[in-house]
């Protein structure tokens, strides 16, 4: 017979540990796939996101926009106006055509209207040219109409009654001048189709106005009717005084004619601009577009026309948006990457079982292979390839899984991922086994190693301490320290632990001292076991992410609701720019769910010291405000310090103020009074419109000699009550002139957006791949001292145990390991919340002015935790089951075959 060699013994090896070789390649594979894949998820995410938040942000916000005001002081009409009109066109295909290619990628084709308003003499609250109104126009009503000429307007409304306006005549002149407006302007003008009203023109003559039509949009949130919300209704104003009523709208000429007709009517404009399209935009060029916007509008456009050369003064709102959501997108993208180091920590953890089960499997192969001359380096050598064999495929196979399944482009973190999961575990195989009997690689160094990880530990805790994530653009690139400090925690705590565990173990093996089960059980648990650290490394890795995570949504979700509560400054805000009677008020109280009511009344402008302009006066009683936010922690509640002294003056609070102040005292002047007022500036914010406001206390001696229309409600609920039906009962009480503003629904809107719902999804995924992983460590730890266990149970049972008995010495197994890694796991989890919250800013993420709490729902935590106990049950079921068929009189014949 040919005896067999080094390689041959090693083949039969491996034959006989096929099994191990199959777990290996499915945890590598999960593995690949998983790191394959997240990165490709969270761009998505982000990149979703992106198009949302541009999307949204308003067309008047995001549109690269321009305004050519041509000089017609000089000149009448035609040889001036007309030059530029002609130019538009060309200009704005030139200018697109000049747009660096990550911008034009981004906007659509160039666009322009031109609008005359006329000689606007009459305030602030008239834009527009007088007109008469119609035939039952109310006394103290004015009415101003502003005139737009748009080459697209067929193209972005639909006609609805009449017709389109036909060529226009000479302005002024007999003939009408025929125009259309929207059906909801008309209707609140009073205007019918083939109804005229007569339009004061600068130049003190008149013309005859004909509403040939009606339009509606095509489309609502076309850029068109975005970037002026005036061309879809008409604006309605009130004097302070409510005295008087002033209307404005805007209509639409025949464009064919408009250099003709712009003139005549004066206050002549263009503006042009470039749609910025939401759904174009990727996460990984948001940088390059940044670039390339900026280079673009500091390069003036030409508009090369006849007499009138001039330039495009292109402006954009479109950096604060992509600010805006960078600061909610780069601490996300941060959070997300540690929510995986739960999955990949326990993988890994996975990884080294699988490997260290081979080895004990094989420890007779090598043990063989090293008595026949193979160095030590040699075997290990060998039983690396053995596993990369195994690992390279298997990665390969999970990472185009991975790719065919989740579309995306390929990312350096992915790359690296693919390769630590195909070569990692090879060196993990090579310093996992003992052909010497000197102690593997691993066990001669490991305090050398624990040294390492407590030092590292520290030094990452130490750093987080000081450290404040990114928010630019490159911060897309997960930062490490924040990404690191959860999984070197969480090591050094499972080095603590099994540094203490050995003490615990001792002190409950003097209390089982007279339980049989219980004290055999303690004994086979206090014996030191290959590879049990790792079931518990996977159990404080896996519960510390998972608290961590659920803490942190559960603060994100807080931090929403009261961040929708403090911008709605109560559950539901009714605000108008008129006045809420006090029967309307009466109808609020009764409804179902209300549970406090406090009216903020106007009280006029006012002069303050330290605001330019006027200063709108509000008076509110703090008591019925304050029960009105319940809802929202103490020290954050809004006019929390109205009706409070200080500075021997009763406390007032100013917003809307060019320069915030800490509390001084001012002095307000309002109709014949003159205020001394300690003040305190809430917020640099308006209130109920643009301008500056200081709200005092009503019950003051001050505030008995003022009065004034209720202008808002604040308004609390009961626990329970349902925001959109009150809020319904109230707008059918107020009507359609006021704005109900409900914070539930807010904190809705901010929850459905795809950044909060792809995190939570994210959560729920690591923490379902976090179980999954732990119950594949306890079933390859419980599978590694298999055969002694069944030894030792076949010889109790020969000793009179029974099944139940039996079953509580493998549950002694994982038993302590696991309770004592999920106490240590939920105080890692709960303190890296504290220091990772501490170092990401969640408060635009949120939409509040400041990082929220860190908030803890103990029922949620419980839950998961109580997911990685019933992994471990699992586990020990399986092996119970393993163990009881096993006869116990064939495992102990073997035994002392053996």
């Amino acid at each position: 017979m040919t005896p067999l060699t080094n390689t041959g013994l090693a083949l039969r090896g491996l034959s006989s540990v096929r099994g191990g070789f199959v777990l290996l390649g499915i945890v590598v594979m999960l593995a690949a796939a998983s790191v394959t894949a997240w990165p490709r998820v969270t761009t998505a995410i982000l990149t979703a996101d992106l198009q949302h938040s541009v999307s949204v942000s308003g067309a008047n916000t995001r549109d690269l926009q321009a305004t050519v005001t041509p000089d017609l002081s000089q000149f009448t009409g035609e040889p001036l106006l007309a030059p530029t009109w002609r130019a538009l066109p060309k200009a704005l295909t030139s200018a697109r055509a000049a747009m660096p290619s990550a911008l034009r990628s981004v906007t659509g084709p160039g666009a322009f209207a031109g609008r005359a308003e006329g000689v606007n003499e009459s305030g602030p609250a008239a834009h527009g040219l007088p007109a008469s109104g119609p035939p039952d126009a109310a006394s103290n009503a004015s009415y101003y109409l502003s005139f737009e000429g748009y080459p697209a307007l067929r193209s972005d409304a639909t006609l609805t009654a009449g017709a389109w306006p036909t060529r226009a005549p000479a302005v002024p002149g007999d003939r009408p001048l025929e125009v259309v407006t929207t059906t909801e302007a008309a209707k609140t003008l009073g205007w019918t189709v083939g109804q005229t009203e007569t339009v004061m023109l600068p130049d003190t003559s008149s013309q005859i106005v004909l509403l040939s039509g009606t339009v509606d949009p095509r489309e609502v949130n076309a850029d068109f009717w975005q970037l002026d919300r005036a061309r879809q209704r008409a604006g309605i104003t009130h004097s302070a005084d409510l005295s008087t009523i002033t209307y404005n709208a805007i209509v639409w000429t025949d464009v064919a004619t408009w250099t003709h007709t712009a003139p005549a009517l004066g206050g002549v404009s263009t503006t042009a601009w470039f749609p910025i399209v939401g759904s174009r935009f990727q996460v990984g060029e948001l940088s390059a577009i940044a670039t390339d916007l900026q280079r673009f509008l500091a390069t003036p456009q030409p508009v090369t026309g006849g007499e009138l050369p001039t330039t495009l003064p292109l402006g954009t709102g479109l950096p604060s948006v992509l600010d805006g959501y960078l600061a909610r997108a780069v601490p996300a993208n941060t959070l997300m990457a540690i929510f995986a180091t739960g999955p990949f920590g326990t993988v890994f953890a996975a990884m080294v079982v699988v490997l260290r089960l081979m080895a004990a499997r094989r420890r007779a192969a090598f043990a063989l292979i090293y008595a026949r001359g193979a160095s030590p380096r040699q075997v290990r050598l060998r039983f690396a390839l053995d596993a990369a064999v195994v690992t390279v495929p298997a990665a390969l196979l999970g990472a185009a899984a991975a790719i065919v399944l989740v579309p995306g482009a390929p990312s350096a973190i992915a790359l690296v991922g693919f390769a630590a999961c195909a070569f990692v575990p090879p060196f993990v195989a090579a310093a996992s086994i003992d052909p010497g009997g000197q102690g593997g690689l691993l066990g001669r160094k490991r305090w050398i190693i624990e040294v390492m990880v407590l030092a590292l530990a520290a030094l990452s805790v130490g750093l987080l301490a000081q450290h404040r994530a990114s928010t630019s653009a490159s911060g897309f690139t997960p930062d490490p320290v924040l990404v690191l400090a959860p999984l070197l925690v969480a090591s050094a705590a499972c080095v603590v632990v099994l540094r203490v565990f050995p003490a615990i173990l001792g002190r409950l093996g003097v209390v089982l001292r007279r339980s049989r089960v219980g004290y055999i059980g303690w004994a086979t648990s206090a014996r030191p076991r290959a590879g049990g650290i790792w079931p518990l490394f996977a159990v404080i890795v896996g519960v510390s992410v998972a608290v961590f995570s659920l803490t942190v949504l559960t603060t994100e979700r807080s931090g929403v609701r009261d961040a929708a509560i403090l911008t709605a400054r109560s559950d539901v805000t009714v605000t108008t720019l008129t006045s809420i009677t006090a029967a309307q008020l009466a109808r609020i109280d009764r409804i179902d769910g209300v549970a406090a009511v406090a009216p903020i009344r106007f009280a006029g402008p006012s002069r303050f010291d330290g605001a330019t302009g006027n200063v709108d006066v509000y008076l509110a009683d703090p008591v019925r405000v304050a029960a009105t936010q319940t809802d929202l922690p103490a020290g954050i509640r809004p006019f929390a310090r109205l009706g409070e002294h200080s500075g021997g003056g009763p406390v007032s609070l100013v917003g809307g103020l060019d320069r915030p102040a800490t509390e001084v005292t001012a002095v307000m002047a309002h109709r014949d009074l003159s205020l001394r007022l300690s003040t305190v500036t809430l917020t640099t914010g308006a209130f109920l419109d643009n301008s500056p406001w200081v709200m005092l206390d009503s019950r003051a001696e001050l505030g008995r000699t003022l009065t004034g229309p209720v202008q808002a409600v604040f308004l609390g609920l009961d626990a329970g009550a349902d925001s959109a039906v009150v809020s319904r009962a109230i707008r059918g009480i107020v009507g359609t002139g006021a704005v109900v503003t409900a914070a539930e629904e807010s904190a809705v809107g901010i929850r459905t957006t795809p950044l909060v719902t792809g995190m939570e999804l994210v959560t729920i995924a690591a923490l379902l791949l976090s179980a999954l992983f732990c119950v594949a460590v306890f079933v390859l730890t419980l599978a590694m001292n298999a055969k002694d266990r069944m030894r030792l149970l076949a010889r109790l049972r020969a000793l009179g145990f029974d099944r139940r008995q039996s079953a509580g010495l493998v549950g002694w197994e994982l038993g302590p390991i696991t309770v004592v890694g999920l106490v240590a796991g939920t105080i890692v989890g709960l303190a890296l919340a504290g220091l990772v919250l501490a170092s990401v800013d969640l408060a635009d993420f949120t939409g509040g002015d400041a990082p929220p709490l860190v908030s803890v729902d103990p029922l949620l935590l419980a839950a998961a935790v109580l997911g990685f106990v019933a992994a471990a049950a699992l586990a020990t079921l399986l092996s119970i089951a393993l163990a009881r068929r096993a006869p116990a009189a064939a495992v102990l014949r073997e035994g002392e075959e053996t």
